[in-house]
């Protein structure tokens, strides 16, 4: 795990997993990266157990020469540094840090394994800096059994308009097999050849309903809300321009949107907003406690998410299951889950596509169609995103590759 028990977006999904699979196996160690900002509640289970001695290691300078020694004679951190053809010094740094990060990783569980059963499996939230460290240790044969699970721009890339991920040719080699969100992180997997089609496997991440549907009878009020990170893969410039078509095609309607969501773009965003949205209610909340909490307090007609990229997005997930229809742009993270039952694609982010959509927002609100849009949303977490079937689901896969 890289992160938990600290805080995070993703905590409650990590956490389901753990219990999962401390229902599966005698034992289980989780190994963060981190050691700070724990949360409070974190699971306390008689056979889960907690080592925040990685977190000693990646700090531990005193061996750092023989770190930087090992990862220099490193045939694939050359082969990584001599393919960076541009943004050069942004990717160099992220060939050093993860190649480090693996190095720490390796290191430690070779001063482990004396009391670690080759037989165990290692299990990665993330395709990040683990895998290259499965791939170090397996191809030495220390371990045998990994698998992991991808998420969106860990496969996808993190620079904008630049699908480079350190290491990605040798990430997924040794993996016994990958859980994936959707159909287009398989396609690249393929395309890439980073794996075989038998070792790619279609997991969701689960959402409990919530008993609660929002419904603004005011046919002349439309509410849209987004919620994620201020960052490029988030396009939120391009949910403000949607919204300023919003009310400029319906001015007679009062529209209101909520950003809710810090990052290196809020002042950008906030810029946009005064300069071209002062017809509208604006309110960016940087922080929440609880997005549930939220939706259940203020009336959403609509979640909007137009993202470069997604495995799947969590705050998609939650407003589809307090039944709340989903504006979305065209990506294989999104097109999984929504469609024209439970939302709208915009199929390209322009003009013309934002205008179609708020066309069929004004039908929908004049003719209260909004609410079957409602109920679709609903049904789409009980028949595809359901937490106790994912978890289902998540423990026949794992039962079955093993053999348990």
């Amino acid at each position: 795990v890289y992160d938990y028990p600290s805080e995070g977006n993703d905590s409650d999904f990590i956490e389901d997993e753990i219990i999962l699979l401390s229902k599966i196996f005698k034992e289980v160690n989780i190994i963060p990266l981190k050691k700070s900002n724990l949360k409070s509640d974190y699971i306390d289970y008689e056979n889960i157990n907690y080592d925040f001695s990685l977190n000693e290691e990646i700090f531990n300078f005193y061996n750092i020469l023989k770190k930087l020694k090992n990862i220099l004679l490193s045939q694939i951190f050359w082969k990584e540094i001599f393919s960076v053809k541009k943004s050069i010094i942004k990717k160099i740094y992220m060939i050093i840090k993860e190649r480090y990060l693996a190095e720490c990783i390796y290191i430690w569980v070779k001063k482990k394994i004396k009391n670690i059963d080759r037989d165990e499996l290692f299990y990665s939230y993330w395709a990040n800096h683990t895998l290259l460290a499965f791939y170090l240790l397996k191809k030495q044969e220390i371990i045998k059994n990994c698998f992991a699970r991808t998420l969106g721009s860990d496969l996808f890339g993190f620079i904008p308009n630049d699908k480079f991920v350190p290491f990605k040719s040798y990430k997924f080699q040794q993996l016994d097999f990958l859980l994936i969100l959707n159909d287009g992180q398989k396609k690249l997997l393929l395309q890439e050849k980073l794996m075989t089609s038998d070792r790619i496997i279609k997991a969701y991440q689960g959402m409990n309903l919530q008993n609660f549907c929002t419904l603004n009878n005011s046919e002349k009020e439309i509410h849209i809300v987004s919620c994620g990170a201020l960052i490029h893969v988030k396009n939120t410039i391009k949910i403000l321009e949607f919204i300023y078509w919003l009310k400029k095609i319906l001015p007679d309607y009062d529209v209101s949107y909520t950003s809710i969501g810090d990052g290196y773009n809020f002042n950008e965003i906030k810029t946009y907003v005064k300069n071209n949205l002062d017809s509208v209610n604006v309110n960016l909340i940087r922080n929440i406690p609880n997005f549930f909490e939220y939706l259940k307090s203020n009336k959403v007609d609509y979640f909007i998410n137009l993202s470069h990229s997604e495995g799947m997005s969590f705050a998609i997930m939650e407003a589809l299951s307090c039944s709340i229809p989903v504006i979305c742009s065209n990506i294989p993270g999104n097109i999984e889950v929504i469609n024209n039952r439970n939302g709208h694609i915009i199929h390209s982010i322009d003009i013309g596509n934002y205008k179609k959509v708020i066309k069929k927002i004004e039908i929908e609100k004049k003719t209260n169609l909004i609410l079957q849009k409602k109920i679709e949303s609903r049904k789409l977490i009980l028949e595809k995103l359901e937490r106790k079937k994912a978890l289902d689901n998540l423990k026949t896969i794992i039962t079955k590759f093993y053999n348990f």
